[in-house]
């Protein structure tokens, strides 16, 4: 994984080049075994071997991130976006 981070370093640092998209950052790099969450299509989802379900935000937290082109959880403290696993 070093060779990965170091890989996509020297790419962000090359002035000529686009910088690496997240999907490219994460080529190489296996699940979390606990916890791997990602809010695709605006819904969470665990791709850990765990597949954990999540309940608590109704959703209306995640949100498209532009900069990344992903979507993203965002949190302002409210005990109604949290999200648990039972």
């Amino acid at each position: 994984m070093k060779d990965i981070f170091l890989i996509h370093l020297k790419t962000l640092k090359n002035e000529d080049s686009e910088p690496p998209t997240f999907d490219e950052m994460r080529e190489g790099v296996s699940n979390a075994d606990l916890i791997d969450v990602d809010f695709n299509d605006g819904k969470i989802e665990d791709h850990s071997p765990e597949g954990n379900e999540f309940g608590g935000s109704n959703g209306s937290n995640i949100v498209m991130d532009n900069d990344l082109g992903k979507y993203v959880a965002t949190f302002t403290g409210k005990t109604s976006e949290a999200f648990y696993t039972p």
